[in-house]
């Protein structure tokens, strides 16, 4: 080994005769290395050693170096060899006993040493043939069950104190050992242990393996609380507790009967979202299952879903270009040729009303209402050619009343809103399927239809109409841009404001809006498969995405609002609620939690 310092003196001396033949003064010690005594098997040796020199260098430590023989003569120094301290000499002569494990037949190499603070004296080395030495001893261990991280301590006989000597595993994962004596060992249980049972084993430098006779068991998981209290199928749900594993597959979490997503894990905290749950929400129990053992306790976690499923009306072969609602001060309507119902949300039935008998109506997807009355636009095929015909609902009389022919351009696809008494209908296609955008005025009083100024921008076949605080609007989508946005109409000077346009949003078809008090709510259709629900505050333009409809490749057949909640019969493959296809929907937007994916 290179000598790094010109400090530091090594003086070996190979002779007796050197040794007693020099008279004079030495600064720094001179030793000499004994043979070693007392080889017993399973007992070790004792290792002797004289100073032969004090010197004038003040000696703060000394002892023994020892190592195995290796592939060549090794040459222990106090870097590379196992020590025996036995501090400041208080004698010339001293020995140390070797009671550490040693295996048999084999060489063991030694030498003595001195030192002080910058010097290293080392005797010469020497030699002996190990018969064994005494067996460390693993009795056993405490406590049996813990938990990821906790301590756990080994109890034995004769360790060296020393945490490089040793590996301790459970099963095949290393434990981190925090601290050695001589008869302890503490570890920490390993957090990559993948089974709730192991077998504790110590491996010592020498390769000896030494097992416990009892299994460790892990400690089950265990949930102490839930941030937040209450969930949706938006909302990221953390799970605080004990005894989770850090690896995400060796966890699984349950809400009701349902595998929620798992998205992190950790010892003390797993992040999941339920898949689904049941329409209108409930009370769900909540499970975590950690390499095989289930957590105890009951917890359950309070789930509000916005979407809830009320009674089908009594509607057959319902198709989207014939049905109709319509809101009629705080009475709601629904229905399609013959088939007319009022529905009562108090109850959640329907109940038959006078039913529409227009001959051959073609489509009526114009409907509108004001306090009073519920109004549709109806085509009509007459001498090959088609026609539309505005037909107005009295409720306090439960009958139908056509008013008067549309005098407009023959359109479909139109919208309609309404103000006071005053019905607006424009926009659709129109001949060759040109987007269409003349603008007509009904009054109710008079029954006279007025054309109004012509709609200022580009037209569009998938306008949606409504009121919303006393004004007029449409959403429509702009096609050649692939955008859309909502317009306001001033009565005043029949002319039109833009409100907001959704640049940042996909352009979708078969748009709804819902008025609510202070703000809308959109149901958007994405493609042919996914509908997003928008919330829009009108004052601040703020519009954002809130949830996802829990319907794939649906239709929707007729919708209106109420009290605040949007209402809304579909048919469509259901990913969220998977039992249900075509139902009957309420939706509550105070029941919608935050879009947390």
């Amino acid at each position: 080994m290179q000598q790094k310092s010109n400090n530091i003196v090594v003086l070996i001396l190979f002779s007796l005769v050197f040794i007693f033949g020099c008279k004079k003064e030495f600064d720094f010690p001179v030793l000499f290395t004994g043979f070693a005594t007392d080889i017993i098997p399973e007992e070790g040796a004792v290792l002797n050693g004289r100073i032969v020199e004090q010197g004038s260098l003040k000696i703060d430590d000394h002892g023994f170096l020892w190592k195995l023989k290796s592939s060549h003569r090794p040459s222990p120094t106090i870097f590379n060899s196992e020590i025996i301290s036995l501090g400041e000499p208080d004698s010339e002569i001293f020995s140390a006993h070797l009671s550490t494990e040693l295996p048999v037949d084999r060489y063991v190499y030694f030498r003595t040493f001195a030192k002080g603070d910058d010097h290293i004296i080392y005797g010469p080395i020497r030699r002996f043939f190990s018969k064994g030495g005494p067996t460390k001893k693993l009795h056993g261990f405490y406590p049996h069950t813990a938990g990821f991280r906790d301590t756990i301590t080994l109890i034995g006989e004769n360790f060296t104190g020393i945490a490089d000597d040793y590996t301790v595993r459970f099963n095949q994962s290393s434990a981190s050992i925090v601290e050695v004596t001589s008869d302890e060992i503490l570890v920490l249980v390993p957090r990559t242990l993948n089974n709730h049972e192991a077998e504790i084993s110590l491996h010592s430098e020498s390769g000896h393996v030494f097992f416990a006779d009892t299994l460790f068991k892990l400690l089950p998981p265990e949930i102490t609380s839930f941030s937040p209290e209450t969930i949706n199928r938006q909302t990221l749900l953390s799970i605080h507790g004990t005894n989770f594993h850090e690896n995400s597959l060796q966890n699984t979490v349950y809400i009701g009967d349902q595998k929620a997503d798992l998205e992190q894990s950790a010892i003390n905290q797993l992040d999941v979202y339920a898949n689904y749950f049941t329409p209108g929400g409930g009370t769900y129990p909540v499970e975590v299952h950690t390499l095989g053992q289930t957590s105890q306790g009951g917890m359950y976690i309070q789930a509000q879903e916005p979407w809830d499923t009320l009674n089908l009306p009594t509607l057959q072969n319902l198709q989207n270009t014939y049905s109709f609602a319509m809101t009629i001060g705080d009475r709601v309507f629904a229905g399609k040729k013959g088939q007319f119902y009022e529905y009562l949300p108090e109850t959640d039935s329907w109940e038959i009303r006078a039913p529409f008998w227009e001959t051959n109506p073609f489509d009526i997807r114009v409907h509108t209402s004001s306090s009073n009355f519920g109004f549709i636009l109806v085509s009509r095929e007459h001498n090959y050619s088609w026609e539309k015909y505005l037909w107005r609902y009295r409720p306090v009389t439960n009958d139908w009343q056509e008013l008067a022919e549309f005098p407009g351009v023959n359109r479909s696809h139109m919208a309609a809103f309404t103000l006071g008494q005053n019905i607006y209908i424009g926009l659709g296609y129109g001949n060759g399927n040109d987007h269409t955008r003349n603008f007509w005025n009904y009054n109710i009083d008079s029954g006279n239809w007025t054309q109004l100024a012509d709609f200022p921008m580009e037209g569009s076949v998938h306008a949606t109409g409504f009121t919303f605080q006393g004004q007029g609007y449409f959403l429509l989508h702009s096609p050649n841009q692939n955008q859309w946005k909502i317009v306001r109409y001033h009565q005043q000077t029949d002319s039109w404001e833009l409100i907001t346009d959704f640049a940042d949003v996909p352009a979708a078809s078969h748009r709804l809006v819902w008025p609510m008090d202070d703000k809308l709510v959109i149901l958007s259709k994405i493609g042919n498969y996914e509908l997003q629900v928008l919330e829009l505050s009108l004052s601040s333009r703020f519009l954002e995405i809130i949830d996802m409809i829990p319907v794939n490749n649906s239709e929707i057949y007729f919708s209106f609002t109420r009290d605040n909640m949007g209402y809304l019969w579909t048919w469509g493959n259901y990913s969220a609620f998977p039992a249900y296809r075509r139902h009957f929907w309420r939706y509550d937007p105070s029941m919608q939690g935050p879009m947390g994916r």
